[in-house]
């Protein structure tokens, strides 16, 4: 997905800085990745 997600606000355990999200994305914030996913179908 071409999604960009530079404008959300950085997990705990994730760096401040915005990161490709196939690199963070991982673990607890799956959860968030699902909800983006569902609201564009």
């Amino acid at each position: 997905m071409g999604l960009d997600l530079s404008f959300m606000p950085t997990s705990p355990n994730l760096p401040s800085h915005p990161r490709p999200a196939s690199e963070n994305y991982a673990g607890p914030d799956q959860s968030i990745m699902q909800i983006f996913r569902a609201a564009r179908l």
